[in-house]
């Protein structure tokens, strides 16, 4: 990992209008930075904004506020024919390996159309060997190339989407929860090939994932998400180690014997338009006789990882003694 800054968002906000007096808050507010070299993590429990964030990063949504500092430039405020290089250089894995593929394209045609676009190895030949090559860097062989989406296993789907993302050369690459919709067997090959490529094509990550474990596999730095706020941030050793808030905890508890089991009540709300410091409380509801319930309003942490003034409200949470 280098010192150099390849991506910077700073106060990103993503909101959704929800009829006519709803707002959701998908991302409000989050602010990091992605170094050359690394792989940043980005967890929180489904519909806390992570994905959102990660499409609004690479340009697929639009902006609420704030600004995603790409190499120098705001990806927001590129031009068309400076929007046409950024997505050379920023490429994206999506979650879902079956709904991603076009299941009437052969896996050659899938990563041509990349080439295609971006006028790349205009000599057929020359373009054949390349989706050939890159088709071996992932695991496959050349035999896969004529074949359809229908004809292969979830993860080998999921190679061929890595593929495509890697057709353009890019420097930086967002993989959205691409372990998800996959057998756990099948997920640790995904894990170690992408670090593979990541050393050998000296790429940069940002790893969006619910599965803590998997997450602390192959991610330098973590940023856990909390409905449209980023909690807590720090180096990967350092949060499994020692995690400083309370959902964090919370989260780690389902992956760390502890002698304090910590479980969170209830499922996300969406956030309304008043909800400006508060976080949506949860339900405090617990089949558990001897749980206490804890309220806890805890310093938020800042860019540099200090804990600063500002306070918000946790969710519910029950602490059992094992």
């Amino acid at each position: 990992m280098e010192n150099e800054v390849l991506l910077s968002v700073r106060d990103l906000k993503k909101h959704f209008t929800m009829g006519k007096n709803e707002i959701l808050k998908a991302v409000d507010g989050i602010s990091f930075d992605i170094y050359k070299g690394e792989t940043f993590g980005l967890v929180g429990e489904s519909g806390c904004g992570k994905s959102t964030a990660g499409r609004t990063m690479i340009g697929l949504y639009d902006r609420t506020d704030g600004e995603v500092v790409f190499n120098g430039k705001d990806v927001h405020s590129l031009s068309e024919k400076e929007k046409f290089q950024f997505h050379k250089q920023m490429q994206m894995i999506f979650q879902d390996p079956y709904a991603s593929l076009n299941p009437r394209s052969t896996v050659k045609e899938i990563i041509s159309e990349p080439m295609e676009v971006h006028g790349l190895f205009p000599n057929k030949k020359e373009r054949s060997e390349r989706i050939y090559q890159l088709l071996e860097d992932v695991g496959l062989n050349r035999d896969h190339a004529n074949r359809y989406p229908h004809e292969f296993s979830g993860g080998q789907r999921q190679r061929i989407g890595i593929a495509r993302a890697l057709a353009l050369d890019p420097d930086f690459i967002i993989a959205d929860e691409p372990i998800s919709a996959l057998d756990v067997s099948v997920q640790a090959q995904v894990v170690n090939l992408l670090k593979r490529l990541q050393e050998e094509k000296g790429l940069t990550y940002l790893f969006i994932a619910h599965d803590l474990s998997m997450v602390k596999q192959i991610s330098d730095r973590i940023g856990v998400m909390y409905l449209g706020h980023i909690v807590e941030l720090t180096a990967s050793n350092q949060l499994y180690n020692k995690p400083l808030h309370p959902y964090t905890q919370a989260l780690l508890s389902a992956i760390l014997y502890r002698i304090r089991m910590w479980r969170i009540s209830g499922s996300v709300s969406s956030c309304r338009e008043n909800c400006q410091v508060q976080w949506i409380r949860r339900a405090a509801v617990s089949s558990e006789p001897d749980a206490s319930t804890l309220w806890t309003s805890v310093p938020r942490r800042n860019l540099s990882g200090r804990r600063s003034t500002k306070t918000i409200m946790l969710p519910v949470i029950y602490m059992m003694n094992m």
